[in-house]
């Protein structure tokens, strides 16, 4: 079944509301803002982002893609999720983002991520943690803040 609705993208995400919960309250007693599925764009996502001290930081929760690169239109039990925390510094006068280091994992199959939630949160909260803005300017690497505008990805600068 293809991608062709709004109601094709809500049946699509279904299965992440059994995460939910448990990310919102997690959420919460972290101090991030939490997005629930549906609320970050149609793809399946759940997105965590917070400011600590001077910091931006997130947590996300990604349905990948098929190995052509294209979005699945199914769920299946082992359907691919990456998993990504980062931290960033955003300098507004400039339009310079200041990249801190970041912590991942691709194609985790989402019965894994549903057994070890916690765990992955847990794991991504802590490398957050870590990370201040010292050692964000020490890692030397910025963009534009809102990338190339017609490549849709981060140029980093020299």
């Amino acid at each position: 079944m293809s991608l062709e609705s709004r109601e094709d993208y809500i049946r699509l995400n279904e299965h992440l509301w059994e995460l939910d919960q448990m990310a919102k309250e997690f959420a919460e007693s972290n101090g991030y803002e939490y997005g629930p599925p549906l609320t970050n764009g149609l793809y399946p996502k759940l997105r965590m982002w917070r400011m600590k001290n001077g910091v931006s930081q997130n947590i996300n929760f990604d349905m990948e893609y098929t190995e052509r690169d294209e979005r699945f239109d199914e769920f299946f039990p082992e359907i691919p999720y990456s998993v990504f925390a980062g931290s960033w510094i955003d300098d507004e006068d400039e339009q310079i983002r200041h990249h801190g280091p970041h912590a991942g994992i691709r194609r985790i199959p989402f019965s894994a991520l549903r057994r070890s939630m916690r765990e992955f949160l847990e794991f991504f909260h802590a490398h957050n943690e870590t990370v201040t803005a010292c050692l964000i300017y020490a890692c030397g690497a910025k963009s534009p803040i809102h990338g190339h505008p017609l490549m849709g990805e981060t140029l980093y600068l020299d």
